[in-house]
């Protein structure tokens, strides 16, 4: 009898130190090796199998997750913050655990780009009004050019049927002032010279108006901000439903009410200035 349970005892211990141990796993399926998330109110779940203890980080902070550390599958909620930036943008999430590691890219889309434009030539075909001998219109070599010795405004249309009255969009402008003092702008969500609105940038101050049926009204009044004299300055419109945002070289300054009369873009000079233009990007979504 004692010989049978040592030989019982003996073949348990054979057993059980011949059983293999089970391999330590932390995966996401491929197909979620990249994960597409749009423009507005972005999430997706991210399906971690696992049976280690694990972290995941995000390396940007725009891109945030529901868990930072667990134990086995979770689904993980990946969100990012609107993107009104007009272009696409990438994070990288990393999840490690028992010296396993595994690599996820979030791309989160800036929208349908519409126009993307650095002016080395005139294919998009911009249209200036009132072309004569006091003004200046060149568009070569990354630049568009745009003087007035006038004593009127002018303005440089974009190609039409860029955007339509309903978009939402966002423009990104970069430019530099050459001479003058007069006001450079943007009119967005127009139907045609007398229904537009714009936004006008002087050397140190900016305001918005309004022209309905040909009647100007001040929508923002003039504020002080800060603009580079001499080197490039950025312009972004971001319009959201009813509202439209401004930034001036990256910093939201303000934003206006919006109805838009249509989809014309049109850039806008005053009087004895000049200007040029070295990018415009148009996108919707």
């Amino acid at each position: 009898m004692k010989n049978f349970l040592l030989i019982a005892a003996l073949t348990l211990f054979f057993l059980s130190s011949c059983k293999k141990e089970e391999a330590s796993v932390l995966k996401v399926d491929d197909s979620q090796s990249t994960l597409s998330l749009s423009v507005l109110n972005a999430s997706t779940t991210l399906n971690l199998t696992s049976n280690v203890n694990w972290t995941i980080t995000s390396d940007q902070q725009w891109c945030t997750l529901s868990d930072l550390a667990g134990n086995g599958n979770k689904g993980i909620v990946v969100s990012c913050e609107d993107n009104l930036t007009g272009v696409r943008r990438d994070a990288k999430l990393t999840i490690e655990g028992e010296g396993l590691s595994q690599s996820v890219v979030v791309q989160q889309t800036g929208g349908t780009v519409q126009l993307n434009d650095y002016f080395n030539d005139n294919t998009n075909n911009w249209y200036m009004s009132g072309v004569n001998d006091s003004m200046l219109y060149i568009i070569t070599n990354g630049c568009f050019d745009f003087k007035n010795n006038c004593k009127n405004t002018t303005y440089a249309f974009a190609p039409k049927n860029v955007l339509s009255g309903t978009d939402n969009f966002v423009v990104n402008i970069s430019y530099s002032r050459v001479s003058g003092t007069g006001g450079f702008g943007v009119s967005v969500g127009g139907s045609d010279w007398n229904n537009l609105y714009r936004i006008i940038l002087y050397k140190n101050a900016y305001y918005v108006e309004k022209r309905d049926n040909g009647t100007y009204s001040t929508m923002i009044y003039p504020v002080s901000c800060s603009l580079n004299s001499t080197g490039n300055n950025n312009l972004r419109l971001v319009k959201i439903n009813s509202s439209c945002d401004i930034y001036i070289n990256d910093i939201k300054v303000n934003s206006f009410s919006i109805s838009p009369y249509g989809g014309i873009v049109a850039y806008y000079l005053m009087v004895q200035t000049e200007i040029n233009v070295d990018m415009m990007r148009i996108t919707k979504f």
